[in-house]
């Protein structure tokens, strides 16, 4: 598999399992030497970002079942009110490090969640 990575590094799909779906677009399967650890992933924009993003989904080769894209399209769909809801858990946590007094933290810039 190493020599794949090497002559084939922006092109993890070429020689997988693959399946194209409707919003997902093309997905290819991982499979892992357990069942559990095996997933089908794929690469989309990322609409509050404009990033791609990879996901991944754990799933058997069947595919990936019905309540990981709801699940998918509920995050996307409240993002920004996710985001508000632990800003001030991560803005607890970041108030430990010393930050240099001129810096302004910004959510949306500073971290790519």
């Amino acid at each position: 598999m190493n020599i794949l990575r090497v002559f084939f590094p922006n092109k993890p799909w070429l020689f997988k399992k693959k399946m194209n779906d409707s919003f997902f677009g093309l997905m290819w399967f991982n499979n892992k030497d357990e069942n559990s650890e095996s997933h089908f992933q794929c690469q989309i924009m990322f609409s509050h970002t404009n990033a791609p993003l990879d996901i991944f989904f754990d799933s058997d080769v069947n595919g990936i079942n019905p309540n990981q894209k709801i699940l998918f399209f509920e995050f996307e769909k409240r993002y920004e009110e996710i985001l508000e809801s632990i800003k001030p858990h991560l803005m607890g946590r970041l108030d430990m490090i010393k930050f240099n007094e001129n810096y302004n933290l910004d959510m949306k810039s500073d971290f790519h969640i």
